[in-house]
């Protein structure tokens, strides 16, 4: 494997690339009537629900920090209630 001085940084290019297109693939098409942080908030959420569906990640949070866990999920429930409830800005 070569060093990120060897590859001339396309090693990171590629990671980035790579980030990039799973956050926009878990997030969904982008709106273009939201505001920045409600398109921030949709990314960590719709992140953080993707980490969780990890078995050991889900595992170690609920060994080691089931409070924190509890939370997540309560994050993540509240958050997917709202995504489908209809506003009266629609």
């Amino acid at each position: 494997m070569k060093s990120a001085s060897e590859d001339g940084g396309a090693c990171w290019r590629q990671w980035y690339r790579t980030h990039s297109a799973n956050l926009l693939r878990l997030s969904g098409p982008l709106p273009t009537n939201i505001r920045a942080d409600q398109l921030e908030l949709t990314i960590l959420c719709r992140y953080v629900g993707a980490l969780l569906k990890h078995q050991r990640v889900f595992r170690y949070l609920g060994k080691y920090h089931s409070i924190e866990l509890r939370q997540l999920q309560s994050v993540l429930a509240d958050f997917e209630r709202r995504r489908h409830t209809p506003t009266d800005r629609d």
